[in-house]
C-alpha cells in the first residue's frame, strides 16, 4: 500500500477576497502593540480609501491604501485549530462607545460559524509609488488568520513563536 504525502494547508475559500480595515471604534482594544487587525469584507478594495484594505489570494495578499502598498508572498500556511462556535465572540465590533451591544451578538451567532484557524508566513515587498523611501523594501509577518460574521481577523504572531515555528 503506497503513502500519499499530506496535502499543503489552504486558506479557506472565505478568506479569499477584499476586505477593508475598521474603524477605530469598531473592535474594544488594549495598548498591547500585537492586538488583531480587523478587516470587513467588501466589493472592492479600492473603496477602502483612509482605513487602507488588503486583498487575500491564494498565494499571498496585497495591501492597499489609495492604491497599492505592499504585495505578500504566503511562504507557509499551516493548518492551526478547528473554528469553535465560542470563537464568535471575537468577531463581534462594538458601537462607536465601544461596548458590544446585546442585538450585535445575537447577529453574529445567527450568521455562518466562524472559519477554522490557520497560521501563515510571509514574505512581504512595499509596492507604493507615493512612499520613496519604503519602495522595494522587504519584511516577514506571521499571522493566525480566521474569519467569523463577514470579518477576517489576523492576529500577529510574536517575534520568539515565528523563530520556533521555522
Amino acid at each position: 500500500m503506497a503513502v500519499r504525502p499530506a496535502s499543503a494547508a489552504e486558506l479557506s475559500r472565505q478568506m479569499l477576497g477584499p476586505w477593508c480595515g475598521q474603524w477605530s471604534y469598531q473592535f474594544p482594544y488594549s495598548e498591547v502593540d500585537d492586538e488583531p487587525m480587523y478587516w470587513w469584507r467588501i466589493d472592492c478594495v479600492e473603496g477602502c480609501g483612509n482605513r487602507g484594505g488588503v486583498r487575500v489570494r491564494k498565494r499571498g495578499y496585497d495591501y492597499y491604501r489609495f492604491g497599492p502598498q505592499g504585495s505578500c508572498k504566503l511562504t507557509a500556511i499551516k493548518f492551526r485549530r478547528h473554528g469553535k462556535a465560542s470563537d464568535i465572540d471575537l468577531f463581534i465590533p462594538a458601537g462607536g462607545d465601544r461596548e458590544i451591544t446585546e442585538e450585535a451578538k445575537a447577529a453574529a451567532k445567527a450568521g455562518s460559524p466562524p472559519s477554522d484557524v490557520y497560521t501563515i508566513r510571509a514574505t512581504c515587498k512595499a509596492r507604493s509609488k507615493d512612499w520613496s523611501e519604503a519602495r522595494g523594501k522587504t519584511w516577514n509577518e506571521s499571522y493566525d488568520i480566521q474569519t467569523g460574521n463577514d470579518w477576517l481577523k489576523l492576529s500577529p504572531l510574536p517575534t520568539k513563536a515565528h523563530k520556533t515555528a521555522e
